[in-house]
């Protein structure tokens, strides 16, 4: 049996604005099949160390609906996504900041909203470059540096983000109650459409998602360490109007309702195994194995 090895790496300053950890993990074999990875709101690079496939499924169906090979740009969603847990025994990633990639990317972030985009697909070739450095990097450390390496050569200190964006991502996470984006493209100097399109190209998500997907992050915060007083307390702490509105929003982003992502009583916040007629998805000849990485 292999034991989970996870590492990570704080970027360079000059990546800091962009990136907020590079990742690595090995030896992960939980016993279920499949698991939801809920929406973060984020953006993520992926590499399969072991050059296995990416495999996707249907959140309500549970059948194969993509597979793709090399490192890829997961985009921004707000849906729940269903991937398997047997290509995950080699993992490599990077965790961009809100609003980060526009230093590394020509392409709006709303482009990658909702998909798994191949690297090659926007940077010509450095997909498979990328996938023969680190494999030619003998430790994870190692592969943490290259990869630091990697993006610090893609860095274009010339694309700037818009400075209404990183103002309003602090509103946004500051904010006890749904911030009006009306209220906040004012406060900003931009006009409602014009805020919403800034927003929107550097984050992949426009204001109003964003702001849902950080409060449902938050609900998720506050169950995974056992702190709701009841479920009316967690909707009012968060900002939602009642509890029944809570538990929609929980719905639309999870497949699931508050209560039973609690009773699943997960080991790692945003991974949740998927389950089938009340029983987790086996693995045939599943082992006894570690969780993944927050």
């Amino acid at each position: 049996m292999r034991t989970m090895n996870y590492q990570t790496l704080t970027p360079a300053p000059a990546l800091s604005a962009a990136v907020e950890s590079i990742w690595i993990y090995s030896g992960y074999r939980p016993p279920h099949l499949l698991e939801r990875v809920l929406p973060s709101g984020t953006v993520e690079m992926i590499v399969q160390l072991e050059g296995s496939p990416f495999r996707c499924y249907d959140p309500v169906s549970f059948a194969l609906k993509q597979v793709m090979h090399g490192p890829l740009i997961v985009g921004a969603r707000t849906e729940v996504q269903v991937i398997d847990t047997e290509q995950q025994l080699d993992v490599m990633g990077v965790h961009f900041k809100p609003g980060g990639i526009r230093s590394l990317f020509a392409m709006p972030a709303n482009e990658f909203s909702g998909m798994d985009v191949p690297v090659d697909a926007v940077w010509n070739g450095f997909g498979e470059e990328i996938a023969v450095r680190l494999s030619q990097a003998p430790s994870p450390v190692r592969k943490l540096k290259e990869m630091e390496r990697m993006l610090l050569s893609r860095l274009d200190a010339a694309r700037q983000p818009h400075p209404a964006v990183p103002a309003a991502l602090h509103r946004i996470e500051q904010a006890e109650v749904p911030i009006s984006v009306g209220a906040l493209a004012e406060d900003l100097g931009l006009s409602f459409r014009r805020f919403i399109e800034v927003f929107t190209s550097h984050v992949g998500l426009t204001p109003k998602s964003y702001s849902r997907i950080r409060r449902f992050q938050r609900a998720l915060r506050i169950i995974h360490n056992r702190r709701q007083r009841s479920w009316a307390d967690l909707a009012f702490d968060c900002g939602w109007c009642d509890q029944a509105h809570m538990i929609r929003d929980f719905k639309t982003f999870s497949g699931l309702t508050p209560r039973e992502y609690e009773s699943l009583n997960v080991e790692f916040m945003l991974h949740v195994p998927v389950e089938e007629r009340g029983q987790i998805c086996p693995i045939p000849h599943a082992q006894s194995m570690v969780g993944l990485p927050r």
